[in-house]
């Protein structure tokens, strides 16, 4: 039996993400690189999730933007205006967010009065 382990990590590919462990203290030394690969995960997602999401200020803007990312907009709460934009777009609400930005705004669809956003995206 080796004194030391070989360890490779799905989010680094190639040499990059492959690494020596010695046996003695080997379970600290994998849980460490847990709490580092799922932080490179969290970031990358986050990062992601931060570049493909836009306040779009028109439903034309809006169906543009679902084609390909997320929209965070002003929403009526409608149950038929949410299945009005699902038929135009496919697009769907994804999360309506607990902590909101305050205030009224106009429902990116209707124009209604609307006191909370949400995020819409398609499904993939």
């Amino acid at each position: 039996m080796s004194s030391v382990d070989e360890s490779a990590r799905r989010d680094r590919p190639g040499r990059d993400g492959k690494s020596f462990a010695a046996q003695a203290g080997l379970a600290e030394t994998v849980a460490q690189a847990l709490r580092d690969v799922q932080s490179a995960l969290y970031d990358r997602a986050q990062a992601f999730f931060e570049a493909n999401t836009f306040e779009p200020g028109s439903y034309a803007k809006f169906k543009q933007v679902v084609e390909k990312g997320w929209a965070y907009s002003w929403w009526c709460g409608d149950r038929e205006c949410e299945l009005a934009i699902k038929d135009d777009t496919r697009a769907t609400t994804r999360c309506i967010p607990l902590e909101q930005p305050g205030g009224q705004g106009a429902c990116v669809r209707c124009g209604r009065p609307a006191a909370e956003k949400a995020y819409f995206a398609r499904a993939y």
